[in-house]
């Protein structure tokens, strides 16, 4: 509020940021919805999964400064164990919603294998994770985000197939997200009876964008809060970036 001018800007930023979406209006959810980008906004699964990443690469760096560490503890596990606690303490921004409460369980049984130093399968951690939500929220198959969120985890391990290898970045980025977009249409359809033709199109420069430009630089003016010439200077740099995503995205719309 302090940093940046009212308006759908600041909306989308606090929005993005702490998960605060009372700002913004029916006709920004109707932009948003005809691009077939809602999901990008709000604290979604995959900025707390960037968070969790985040958190794991600070344990990284802190073992590569201090080798010394891995007498104490092996380094996946710290990294595990920071991405935990990194995708918690933002979920927690988001006052721990239920959608954010399932992701966190889905990173925590996506990382069992490394925590108990298991060669646990993708599919096993699969079926952990969705055994942690079932139990956390017996109703959560009532939701459409429940089955488009483990709709899409399931398209992207089939599609990745287990080969984590060097592959083009046709394969790596545009095919799954192409196939993710027409794999979850029928789900689109049968819960909000509408959906977006440009939405893959879209996503294909939203989700990269939204996800590794914008969210990085709010978490990092969040972190630096105490130092308020940074702290403003970044704000003010995503609200920069956040206007070049309004304007691309009230294009796609008309």
């Amino acid at each position: 509020d302090q940093a940046l001018e009212p308006g759908r800007i600041r909306a989308t930023a606090k929005a993005l940021a702490i998960g605060d979406t009372r700002e913004l209006d029916e006709r920004a959810w109707d932009l948003f919805r005809a691009t077939g980008t809602s999901h990008l906004i709000a604290i979604s699964g995959l900025h707390v999964g960037l968070a969790a990443a985040l958190g794991g690469g600070l344990l990284w760096l802190t073992y590569w400064l201090f080798p010394v560490l891995a007498l104490r503890m092996p380094r996946p596990q710290a990294m595990a164990i920071g991405g935990l606690l990194t995708a918690a303490i933002y979920a927690g921004l988001a006052g721990f919603t239920l959608p954010t409460q399932r992701t966190v369980l889905t990173i925590a049984a996506m990382l069992a294998g490394v925590l108990t130093r298991r060669d646990l399968g993708w599919w096993t951690r699969y079926a952990l994770a969705l055994l942690a939500v079932l139990l956390l929220d017996p109703l959560a198959p009532l939701t459409a985000g429940f089955w488009l969120s483990f709709g899409a985890v399931a398209w992207l391990i089939l599609a990745f197939g287990g080969r984590w290898r060097r592959e083009s970045a046709w394969r790596m980025w545009v095919l799954p997200q192409l196939g993710l977009s027409i794999a979850l249409l029928p789900l689109g359809l049968a819960f909000f009876q509408q959906t977006s033709l440009a939405a893959p199109l879209v996503n294909l420069l939203a989700v990269p964008y939204v996800t590794f430009l914008v969210v990085p630089v709010l978490l990092a003016a969040l972190l630096l809060w105490p130092i308020e010439v940074a702290s403003m200077a970044l704000m003010q740099l995503a609200s920069w970036l956040l206007s070049g995503f309004d304007a691309f995205i009230v294009v796609a719309a008309d």
